[in-house]
């Protein structure tokens, strides 16, 4: 990596590590979350009972969190960071009753 994408891919790392960070912290509210992202894909099974989810925070460079590994991940690229994080949010929680609230409209 060079320059410009160099430093997209340190600021990259620095918001996925940030991001991780403050929802172990308990600094983030879920629904904020799910209400500023660009797109939540919802993962059923084949009964339609909910399993996890992707919520994407954003797209380019790619930002999302990964509920079923619960990660943050980012990409730029061919470059990838990857960033664990816990649950201290109810963020799990908070998707599976949007998606529930989905199935009533």
């Amino acid at each position: 990596m060079k320059g410009i994408i160099m430093d997209e891919f340190t600021e990259l790392k620095k918001n996925v590590k940030q991001l991780a960070a403050d929802i172990t912290e308990g600094k983030k509210d879920p629904n904020e979350i799910i209400n500023t992202a660009k797109d939540v894909v919802y993962i059923v099974n084949r009964e339609g009972k909910y399993l996890c989810a992707d919520v994407v925070i954003r797209l380019e460079p790619s930002i999302f969190i990964n509920t079923k590994d619960k990660d943050v991940e980012g990409q730029i690229g061919t470059d990838f960071i990857k960033e664990g994080y816990i649950d201290n949010i109810k963020l799990e929680e908070t998707l599976e009753k949007t998606y529930r609230a989905t199935l009533k409209n």
